[in-house]
Parts: C-alpha cells; sequence; structure tokens
C-alpha cells in the first residue's frame, strides 16, 4: 500500500507551508486518498491500479502545483490506469466519494450539523404535514369515476343558493342535455331500533341512479333499481362501509337481512366500498320517491325542502357550458311557473370544489405560511454555509492547488448541502406525523377527507422532493462563492482565518434582506388572524352561553303523531326540570351559533306584497315556552310564549329586532301580521306577540338575519334540541338529563351533546387554527430571522475586526464605533420590513374571508409588526455590535 502522507508531503514541498500548516493538509488529504483507494479496490482493481490511479487524480495540467506534480510521474506506472482516470471517471463511484467525504465533514462539525438538521426537520416536517391535508382535502381526486366531469346543482334566489324543488328536479333531469345523468339527494337522520340499544344514524335520500352517477358500485350486494326508487315499493336501504363495519360488525351476511328504521322495517341490499364519501357523513341511503306519499308537500313546486342534485358532464362539455344551459332552462321554467319560480335561477358547481369550499382558504394559506417558514429555515442554512465556508477556504484551496477542478469543488460542497438537506428531511418526515396529528386533532369537525389525511406515497414523494430542493435552494450560493477562492491568498492564510469578502458580505446582507420580509409576511398574517380573534371575542351573541347544556334527538317519521309528539314534549320538559341542578329547560328546533333549520320567505299584511324575486326571508323557529328565559335572549316589547298558546289557539309569533327595524322602523310591530311561504299559500296568519334581542343564528360572523320564533305547539318539529341551564359544569348533568329522556322512550337515541359554549368555541375553529397555527409559524420564523441577524451582523463585525480597532485606535469611541455597526446592521432589517410590507399588502387579501371587521391590510397591524420586527432585530445586533466595539484596538490590529 502506498505511504499516501509521504507522497503528499513530496508534492507540497515546493509551496514553503508552515509545519503547523502543512500537517493540517497532510492529514485531510491522505484520509481523502485512502477512501478513494478502498473505493477502487472495491470495484475490482488491483493494488498496482488503485495506486496508480488514486495518483494520477492528483495529477492535473492546471494549477500551481502541476510542476511540482510532474515531478513524480516518472513513478508512477507506464500503462494507462484501468480505474479513475479524470476522462472516464464514474459518474456513481464520484458521487459515493462525495458523499463519503461529505459525511465525515459534516460527523467534524456535530453542532453546525444538529444545528441545521433540526432547522430543516421544523420546516420540512411543517411542509409534509400541511401539504399532507391539503393533497388528501384539495388535491387528490375522488373516488368516483371520472369523478373532474362530477357537478352539483342547485337553485339560487336573490344570489342566494338554496335547495331545488322537487318538481323543479324533474324538469332540470328531462331537458337538460349537458349531463349523461342527474340525480337527486336529500340528508337526513333514521333511528335505528330493535336493537340492544337504539342508534341514530345519518339517511341521504337518493334517486336510484343516484351511484350510477357517481360511478359507484356495491362491495356487497347492490344499489338501487328503478323499482325500488317509486312511490309505494318495499322501503330498501343501502349501508356505507362504516355503519356496516361499526354497527354490523361488519357481517358478510348483512345483505337480505330487515332492519327497523322509525318504526318502519327496511331490507338490507347492498354495502358501499369503503373508500366512498361524498358531502354528509357516511350512514345509511335511501330511495327518495319510495319515501314519499301522494300530496306529500315534497311535491309541490314551490317547497324547496333540501333536494339537491349531482350530475355527471357529458365528455366534452364543460362547466361553463352546463352553466349557461340550466340558466336557459331555469329561465324557461320561470316563464312557464311565473307563481313558484319567479327570479330563480339556477347554479352549477364541481362536486370537489363543493366538497373543500369552506376549508381551501384556511389551507392554502396554512401552506403559504409553512413554505414561508421553510424558506426562512433555508436563507438561515445558506448564511451558515457561507459562513462555514470561509473558515473551509484552507481546505478548498489545498484541494484546488493539488488538481481539483473548481465545478469538482462546488459539486462536492453542494452534495454536502443535499446530504445535510436529506438528514433535515428524514427527520422532517418524522416531525410531519408528529404535526400531523395535532392537525387531525384541531381539524373543523365536518372538515371532507379527513380520514385520509396520512403520510402516503404521495406525500412521501413530496417530502423527499422538498429535501432534495432545499439542499440545493441553501447550498448553492455558498458552494459557487467557496469554489471561487483566491488560491494564492487563501493558502498563505493560518486554517483559522478567513480573508475579508465583500462579495459574501453583499450576499449575506441580500439574504437577510429575503428572510427579514419572509418573517413580515408571516408576522402580518398572524397579526390578522389575533385581531380577528380579538374581535370575535367582543361580539355579542344576543344570549347568555354560560351554564347551557345541550342535545338533540329526532323522534320517529312513520310512528309518531301530532298529539304523540306534543304529548312527549310536555314529558321531556317535566323530567328535566325535576333533575337536581338544573334551572331551567326549553325546546328548539335550532340552536343560536349553530344554525337555522328552516329558512322560508314570508310577507306582511299592512304593506304592499313585493315581486316574487324580491320576497324577504327569515329563520322560523318552532321553540317551547321557556326558551328565552332558559337562552336569557331578552325580550323588549310584548311577550314571550306560555302555556296558553296551544293548537288550537289564535297563530302568533315573536321576531327578533332586525325584522322589527326591517318593516316597522318607527312603529311598534305588536299585533302585526305576517304569514310563512309564498303569497298563494294557504298558511295562516301570525299575529306578532313580542320582540326579542337579535341572535347570532349561524356563527359570530355572520350578519344576524331576519327571524321569527314560533311555538312549538302551533308548529310540532320531529328534530329537536333540549336545552338546559345548570348551577354548575354543564356537560355534569349530561348522564342524568339523558337518562330522564330515555326513561320516556329507550328506542330514542340522543346525541349532539355539547354546552353552548362549546358550540361558540368551534364556530370560530376554524379562525381559531389559523391563528394558532400562524402564530407558531409567525414564532418560529421570527425566531429564525432573529438568528439570521444575529449570524449576519456577527460574521460582519468579525470581518471588520482591523478596520474597526483601527477607527477606535484613531480616537472614534466605543459608543460612536457601537453605533455605527447598529446603524449599518439594521439597514437590511429595515429594507426587508418594507420590502416585506409591500408583499402583505399584496399577498394578505387572499386571506380577508378568515377576517372579521379587520381589513386585509390594517395599518395597525402592520405597523405593530414592523415595530416587534426592527425591536427583534435591534437586540439581534446589539450583542454581536458590543462585543466589536469591546475589543481592544491594538489586539485587533496585531491579529490582523
Amino acid at each position: 500500500m502506498a505511504d499516501w502522507k509521504a507522497e503528499i508531503r513530496m508534492r507540497l514541498g515546493g509551496l514553503n507551508l508552515s509545519p503547523a500548516r502543512e500537517a493540517e493538509i497532510v492529514e485531510e488529504l491522505s484520509e481523502h486518498l485512502e477512501d478513494r483507494y478502498r473505493e477502487l479496490r472495491q470495484q475490482g482493481a488491483t493494488t498496482e491500479q488503485a495506486i496508480s490511479a488514486v495518483l494520477i487524480e492528483l495529477s492535473d495540467d492546471s494549477g500551481l502545483l502541476a510542476r511540482e506534480l510532474r515531478k513524480v510521474e516518472h513513478a508512477m506506472p507506464s500503462e494507462p490506469p484501468v480505474f479513475g482516470a479524470s476522462t472516464r471517471r464514474n459518474m456513481i463511484a464520484d458521487l459515493r466519494q462525495d458523499l463519503v467525504y461529505g459525511a465525515r465533514m459534516l460527523r467534524k462539525s456535530p453542532g453546525f450539523t444538529a444545528t441545521a438538521v433540526l432547522t430543516l426537520a421544523l420546516g420540512i416536517g411543517a411542509n409534509t404535514a400541511i401539504f399532507s391535508a391539503v393533497y388528501n382535502v384539495l388535491l387528490k381526486p375522488l373516488p368516483f369515476s371520472d369523478p373532474s366531469r362530477l357537478v352539483v346543482l342547485e337553485e339560487s334566489h336573490s344570489a342566494e343558493r338554496m335547495s331545488v324543488a322537487w318538481p323543479d328536479f324533474m324538469d332540470w333531469r328531462d331537458r337538460a342535455a349537458s349531463f349523461q345523468g342527474i340525480a337527486a339527494f336529500h340528508s337526513s337522520f333514521f333511528n335505528l331500533t330493535g336493537r340492544e340499544e337504539a342508534v341514530r344514524l345519518y339517511d341521504l335520500d337518493v334517486t336510484w341512479n343516484f351511484f350510477n352517477v357517481l360511478g359507484v358500485k356495491a362491495e356487497l350486494g347492490r344499489t338501487f333499481s328503478p323499482d325500488d326508487d317509486k312511490m309505494g315499493a318495499a322501503p330498501t336501504v343501502i349501508l356505507s362501509s362504516l355503519v356496516w363495519k361499526t354497527t354490523f360488525a361488519a357481517d358478510p351476511n348483512v345483505v337480505g337481512q330487515s332492519i327497523t328504521l322509525d318504526g318502519k322495517s327496511f331490507t338490507i341490499v347492498g354495502v358501499l366500498p369503503a373508500d366512498f364519501e361524498f358531502l354528509y357523513p357516511q350512514g345509511v341511503f335511501s330511495p327518495i320517491e319510495a319515501l314519499m306519499e301522494k300530496g306529500s308537500p315534497i311535491l309541490d313546486r314551490g317547497n324547496h325542502t333540501g333536494i339537491r342534485a349531482i350530475a355527471r358532464l357529458k365528455p366534452g362539455v364543460t362547466l361553463e357550458d352546463a352553466q349557461s344551459e340550466m340558466k336557459v332552462v331555469a329561465a324557461g321554467l320561470e316563464r312557464e311557473y311565473p307563481a313558484t319560480n319567479s327570479g330563480n335561477t339556477s347554479e352549477v358547481t364541481s362536486l370537489q370544489g363543493r366538497m373543500v369550499q369552506r376549508s381551501r382558504v384556511m389551507l392554502l394559506v396554512l401552506m403559504g405560511a409553512v413554505i414561508i417558514v421553510l424558506l426562512i429555515a433555508c436563507v438561515n442554512l445558506a448564511n451558515l454555509l457561507l459562513a462555514r465556508a470561509a473558515s473551509r477556504r484552507h481546505e478548498v484551496s489545498v484541494r484546488l492547488a493539488i488538481g481539483a477542478q473548481r465545478s469538482r469543488i462546488t459539486r462536492q460542497l453542494l452534495t454536502e448541502s443535499i446530504l445535510l438537506a436529506t438528514l433535515g428531511g428524514a427527520s422532517g418526515v418524522l416531525v410531519g406525523n408528529w404535526f400531523l396529528k395535532l392537525f387531525r386533532a384541531l381539524a373543523p369537525e365536518g372538515l371532507p377527507r379527513l380520514a385520509g389525511v396520512r403520510l402516503d406515497l404521495a406525500v412521501l414523494v413530496f417530502a423527499i422532493g422538498l429535501s432534495l430542493a432545499c439542499g440545493i435552494l441553501f447550498g448553492i450560493v455558498p458552494s459557487l462563492q467557496a469554489s471561487r477562492t483566491d488560491l494564492q491568498a487563501a493558502l498563505k492564510q493560518s486554517a483559522g482565518t478567513s480573508a475579508q469578502g465583500t462579495g459574501r458580505q453583499r450576499t449575506l446582507g441580500t439574504l437577510l434582506v429575503f428572510e427579514v420580509s419572509l418573517a413580515v409576511l408571516l408576522l402580518a398574517g398572524a397579526g390578522l388572524m389575533m385581531r380577528t380573534l380579538n374581535r370575535l371575542a367582543r361580539v355579542d351573541p344576543g344570549f347568555r352561553y354560560d351554564h347551557l347544556l345541550t342535545m338533540k334527538f329526532e323522534l320517529p317519521a312513520f310512528r309518531s303523531t301530532t298529539a304523540s309528539n306534543l304529548a312527549f314534549y310536555a314529558q321531556v320538559d317535566s323530567q328535566v326540570r325535576s333533575i337536581p341542578g338544573v334551572t331551567s329547560a326549553a325546546l328548539t328546533s335550532s340552536l343560536p351559533i349553530d344554525g337555522s333549520n328552516w329558512n322560508s320567505v314570508f310577507i306582511v299584511a299592512d304593506q304592499p306584497v313585493p315581486a316574487r324575486a324580491d320576497l324577504p326571508g327569515a329563520a322560523f323557529t318552532p321553540i317551547s315556552d321557556d326558551y328565552f328565559n332558559t337562552m336569557g335572549i331578552r325580550l323588549l316589547r310584548g311577550r314571550a310564549f306560555s302555556d296558553q298558546d296551544r293548537p288550537d289557539s289564535p297563530r302568533i309569533a315573536v321576531i327578533n329586532e332586525a325584522l322589527a327595524r326591517h318593516f316597522w322602523p318607527d312603529e311598534d310591530p305588536v299585533g302585526k301580521r305576517l304569514k310563512q311561504g309564498w303569497p298563494e299559500w294557504k298558511t295562516p296568519w301570525l299575529e306578532v306577540a313580542g320582540v326579542v334581542a337579535d341572535v347570532k343564528t349561524e356563527d359570530l360572523t355572520s350578519e344576524v338575519p331576519m327571524q321569527v320564533y314560533l311555538p312549538l305547539t302551533q308548529s310540532p318539529a320531529r328534530s329537536l334540541i333540549l336545552v338546559g341551564r345548570t348551577e354548575g359544569e354543564p356537560l355534569s348533568r349530561a348522564t342524568d338529563v339523558i337518562s330522564a329522556i330515555h326513561s320516556l322512550n329507550h328506542d330514542l337515541p340522543v346525541y349532539g351533546v355539547f354546552s353552548i359554549e362549546q358550540l361558540m368555541s368551534r364556530s370560530i375553529l376554524t379562525q381559531r387554527i389559523a391563528a394558532t397555527l400562524l402564530g407558531s409559524f409567525a414564532t418560529l420564523a421570527l425566531v429564525l430571522a432573529a438568528v439570521g441577524i444575529y449570524g449576519v451582523v456577527s460574521y460582519g463585525t468579525g470581518q471588520r475586526s482591523h478596520e474597526l480597532g483601527l477607527r477606535m485606535a484613531l480616537g472614534a469611541g466605543r459608543s460612536r464605533v457601537l453605533g455605527m455597526v447598529i446603524r449599518q446592521s439594521m439597514a437590511p432589517v429595515l429594507i426587508g420590513s418594507g420590502v416585506g410590507i409591500i408583499g402583505a399588502l399584496v399577498l394578505t387579501r387572499f386571506m380577508s374571508t378568515l377576517l372579521f371587521n379587520v381589513e386585509a391590510t390594517d395599518p395597525l397591524t402592520l405597523v405593530a409588526v414592523v415595530i416587534i420586527l426592527a425591536m427583534v432585530g435591534l437586540a439581534a445586533c446589539y450583542l454581536p455590535a458590543r462585543r466589536a466595539a469591546g475589543q481592544d484596538p491594538l489586539a485587533a490590529l496585531r491579529y490582523e
């Protein structure tokens, strides 16, 4: 085996290096040559061939040592080498050599390596987690045949979307030519009884061709046939995979069995695939027409009962084509049926877009935030590598001196960066899995396709690609700069010093401006969300939401009567009020904040009836007697409901302030009359008995709609919500209240058990998640920016030690030097803040739908961001500036 150290000493003899300097170079290069020798031997080269190839790799026709290298050429074998010649260099072998060398260099700097890997792991981990959510929710194709051609059809009135009337749907199906098929669906619930415990199941009533339009086949059994979907047909049902597994224990013989839903027997005809997911939670499916009866309100063209339609576009037909045709169809129906269709048109949206419309903005904003965090991390690492490259100039210069090409040096350093990024990416996948669990725990209830959010193959490919991109991004500039080393100057330096480089300093300053501007963007987004939460906390919902317990139940559809329902209401009210700790109780068909489930047009008696397209709408809500008292809703005028308002009593209503202001701004509304429904309907007139304060019905961010409260005794409902005010923690009484309801009807499932405070919190969950995650990412960005500023200033003052020492030696005071350094160091911080503010003015507009009572360009937020970043930058500049100003001038001059 060759004596590599002796060989290197001989080749370095003409450079007149100091003994210590020469020893460092010999030690470093001997390890490199030994690695290359072993590699060639493993590839099959003989000992002589491997030695010859390694020695030839040291030889080159260019470089300062070319003359010295030629002196030893006579010692090499005369035959051409088989392995390792530069003109026939094996790229795979070179890559392996670069990786081995890069790994050794990273091991020699464990602090730097750990810092870089941790920084990247956080950035890549956050990106991997959020990308997993974005991919699965927004980008991943739906599990249907050719899902891009699936659309949802709805009617709209006065720019407000609404469900389609059943006769209109039938006309759509007959007249529209843009679709291969149109199916209808309507959401409801069933109570599954006849088992040990009653179970509430989500139900989707569908036309028989619903699954054909989606392109879905049953996993077990079959889907519906035309015979199943006829009025009077034997009731049939299809189970979702989730219900089949959780409720029927994945019984393979479930097809053909009979089950009792709302007191009626249904035959199970099929089970859907496990990956089936639609707009609504997984439950059961039943034929829509088989549940209809002659004279049912659903058959009225003016009655919109929650039916929607789904359709499959014909090949070659675009969404815009279908929308244009449906507008024409709706216009035709408006001309034919002006009494019911005046002002109505249609809307066509993609199924995937409809499924993710509520979460799209939040996910895209979070994706943008984590990309910014990763870019900041990459800038910080680029700064670290630039500073590290300065300390490795002697290593690079020696490699250039013995014949290495500059492109090879660049590739070697870039390989180290990519290796570092790979380690960060591998760690980032682990961190991303933790972030993903956190996201799923925080995700809003009902987020579509949440179950599919996981680190699958597509996400891992993304993480790998992101790691490689990061390695190139933060490694390319330091690699190029390091390979441009001034060879003669570098060889004459000691190993621990680096020459002042104005080019490197300019690069560091440019990167710092970029880093600060990115931090400003994140801080601005987080600040706007914090302001939004602050504004939401000040919103008056119109009721007292403390100490309120709520739960839902639904009376059977097929065996309940109005009389039995009214009796049950009274029994529930009496039983719950008797529970210790419950001070009052009431029933309602919908809760504040949770959304109204009965919106309708109406007319008032003492004013002209407007055109059909201009008819007003209100949220009609049946409630029991003590509802206003239990909820803490203020009665402003008139009276509330009482036990005197019976089914046979005169019909009355209580309205909210918004409705009173709209129709009777300067009059007393008590005694006025209004009627629900279209003008031609024979619904009874309702006399206004009282006016109550406005209550937020949908969520805290929505405007208060006009609202009409009806006595539950005069407008019975099957789907009910029990509200109870308690003395202590509301949920502590939940078990007693559920037991009281089950004592009256054991087969009645009780669900949706919450405190109203939980509902209030859930109503702003999207904003809270955005604020929490953006705030976390902004904090991380601020820390990274502070580290970056500190590092750049420290490096800069170190490079200027001679200049600063000379200034102080000539009489400049320490405070003057300190101020000069801080002023010069703060320049890129302030420039970056200005660039970031300009970017924020543009980009924050995309998150406007997440904001409440705050403009996307809110000046207070932007000013606060600049002040915070300036303070952090000042602190990061002060420490290295004070250290530089406190040095001994003579020592600095002697050192240089």
